[in-house]
């Protein structure tokens, strides 16, 4: 996952709640704009705000280069990104769960056309099913 923040990729140890949300939430917006007749309506400002104050409960986080080479360039291309895990107490963020749960279709940050961005949620907290 790369993610930018004032124009800089966001490194393991500044990552932060806000900055994934708000990049995330502008990415639903734009595919909601542009692939459905419904434009993504909600309080942009406040949720992303709220996100700024989100505790990472942990993370294990770093960052990983890596390169592709680019038929339409013809060179190779230096990609990198962050991977690894966080761990968020989802108690009251509620507002934030249906923006994460689409997020793992959508992925998020840059480069998502080259598949990177991508997560996927896990439940610790959930009882299991006997």
């Amino acid at each position: 996952m790369r993610i930018k923040h004032e124009q800089k990729n966001v490194s393991a140890d500044h990552f932060n709640f806000g900055d994934l949300f708000s990049t995330l939430l502008r990415r639903i917006s734009m595919i909601s704009y542009f692939h459905t007749d419904t434009p993504l309506q909600t309080d942009f400002a406040g949720l992303t705000t709220r996100a700024r104050e989100v505790e990472i409960a942990d993370q294990k986080l770093k960052w990983f280069d890596w390169t592709r080479y680019s038929s339409r360039q013809k060179t190779e291309m230096n990609l990198g990104g962050l991977i690894g895990s966080i761990t968020l107490n989802m108690a009251g963020l509620e507002e934030f769960w249906p923006y994460l749960w689409l997020g793992q279709w959508t992925h998020v940050g840059k480069a998502t056309s080259m598949g990177m961005g991508a997560y996927s949620i896990n439940s610790t907290s959930l009882p299991t099913q006997p």
